[in-house]
């Protein structure tokens, strides 16, 4: 079964923001950015939230991939085993 994976980027003030990512009706993860606002200003801070989030999509969409590729060779390993042993 798979779930749908959501990511919900929320941005909670200039220079906090916060990301959910859910399986489902399920909180996988959730990351909360707060950047100093005497290092950063406005712009910077948005800049650097939203490079941030870009960079969880990428981890979590990775993930989802290597999750896929690992069931699929779990089944090519372990079900031509079962089929295997059902002729003999």
């Amino acid at each position: 079964m798979n779930e749908e994976i959501r990511i919900d980027v929320i941005k909670k003030a200039t220079h906090q923001m916060e990301i959910l990512v859910y399986s489902g009706d399920d909180l996988l993860l959730k990351h909360t950015i707060e950047l100093n606002p005497e290092i950063f200003d406005e712009e910077e801070a948005e800049r650097v939230m939203s490079l941030w989030a870009q960079l969880i999509q990428m981890q979590t969409h990775a993930i989802g991939m290597w999750r896929n590729i690992a069931e699929k060779l779990y089944d090519y390993l372990f079900s031509n085993d079962d089929e295997n042993e059902d002729k003999q």
